[in-house]
């Protein structure tokens, strides 16, 4: 046998192979994506759900979101991205602790989506992942920011919008011990 090299049979790469609790699984990637059409000036959506297939537990590792003029159920639907500032809070779980809030736990304790989502250009990364169950659900609050006063009655070239959102991770699937992986 040539010099460095081992008569042990080679073992499996480990990409995509995740470890936690002592349970190993295999990683498939899943982006889940949600719309959100905003309508008027302030407008608040409580307790929405982006709910997980019931397939397989989901490790939500990043956000993004991308935010439309117009909505597709509107007329004056435009495809193209615009800048607009909502605030956003995020939950995996009823009456757990939110993952992005202002600090008091508190009903309008959200925060500005820049410090959620990042830029836009990639998506925000999560550390530490954020852990899902497969027939749970990610529930979030979000807030448009315009101003209500408008004093130059521009109002109407900002509304309606939509917010594209983007829930980035990897489905977890256990894996097979018995060496079928």
């Amino acid at each position: 046998m040539p010099a460095g090299t081992s008569s042990k049979t080679a073992t499996k790469p480990s990409y995509g192979v995740i470890t936690l609790d002592g349970v190993t699984y295999i990683e498939h990637p899943q982006i889940f994506t949600l719309e959100l059409p905003v309508t008027t000036a302030g407008q608040i959506f409580t307790n929405q759900r982006l709910t997980l297939p019931g397939t397989a537990d989901f490790l939500l590792k990043g956000l993004s979101r991308d935010i439309l003029l117009g909505s597709n159920w509107s007329p004056t639907y435009i495809s193209q991205s615009q800048d607009r500032r909502f605030r956003f809070r995020l939950n995996n779980a009823e009456g757990s602790n939110w993952f992005f809030s202002g600090g008091l736990g508190i009903f309008d304790d959200r925060v500005v989506d820049t410090l959620c989502f990042g830029s836009g250009q990639f998506p925000y990364m999560l550390v530490p992942p954020i852990p899902v169950h497969a027939a749970g659900s990610l529930i979030f609050e979000v807030e448009d920011i315009r101003p209500l006063v408008d004093p130059l009655n521009q109002i109407s070239l900002y509304f309606p919008y939509t917010i594209q959102f983007g829930f980035h991770g990897s489905l977890l699937i256990p894996a097979n011990t018995g060496g079928n992986a």
